[in-house]
């Protein structure tokens, strides 16, 4: 049996039972049984996530690396956030050798894009340099750890404020599947926040706030402010 026009994204429960002798005859209702719908690709930008209603939000996924270290600590919500109540926060782990948190968008199809942009806001948890390592990632594929390709590297910011960073995705804007990662390896090293992000066209524009209302969008992280 196949169900039709279901919602993509969505959590659904169903009930079953078998039916013995047809319309008159059922066994018990079993359930519910529960199950999600997939997830689109997206296609409408700008895209913007600011983890306001917790982390992983719907169709991103968290996970850990090929070795499978650091199993007590995986991408969480913080209220340390930059902007609004809510970031993604991952905490350093003291593991055997390095342990890796995966944090994914879903998929974007990027074709209709110039230029392509990610730009997202990060800081720290410890002012302290432990060695670090914080990377995007790209997939054009799927979210197998293998399919993914390092496309920016920082090391530890050493510094407990949110700064703006930006990674040039234009290289991806004829690709109609692109997952991007945000990963942090570490072995007891800095733990890590992400917030605001957003992937856009980044062709000129002028943004204009008016009245409480920005134009042509609401740019994350920019303050409200006439003056601006």
């Amino acid at each position: 049996y196949s169900a039709t026009g279901l919602d993509s994204s969505t959590n659904y429960e169903v009930y079953v039972r078998s039916e013995c002798i047809a319309g008159t005859d059922f066994g018990a209702w079993v359930g519910p049984i529960s199950f999600a719908t997939i997830c689109d690709v997206i296609t409408s930008f700008p895209y913007q996530e600011g983890f306001e209603s917790g982390v992983p939000p719907t169709c991103w996924s968290t996970f850990r690396g090929v070795n499978g270290e650091g199993t007590v600590y995986d991408w969480t919500t913080s209220t340390t956030a930059n902007t609004g109540s809510g970031a993604a926060y991952v905490r350093y782990e003291n593991v055997a050798n390095e342990a890796e948190n995966w944090l994914v968008t879903p998929a974007f199809d990027l074709s209709a894009l110039s230029n392509p942009e990610l730009s997202f806001y990060s800081r720290d948890g410890i002012a302290t340099d432990y060695g670090s390592e914080f990377t995007i990632r790209v997939s054009t594929t799927d979210t197998d750890i293998a399919s993914f390709t390092t496309i920016e590297t920082y090391s530890e910011f050493d510094n407990l404020t949110y700064q703006q960073l930006t990674v040039d995705l234009s290289a991806y804007n004829s690709d109609t599947t692109v997952y991007i990662a945000f990963v942090l390896t570490n072995d007891d090293g800095d733990s890590f926040y992400v917030d605001d992000v957003l992937i856009w066209d980044n062709v000129p524009t002028t943004f204009t706030y008016t009245s409480g209302t920005w134009a042509p969008f609401s740019p994350m992280g920019f303050a409200s402010s006439d003056d601006d």
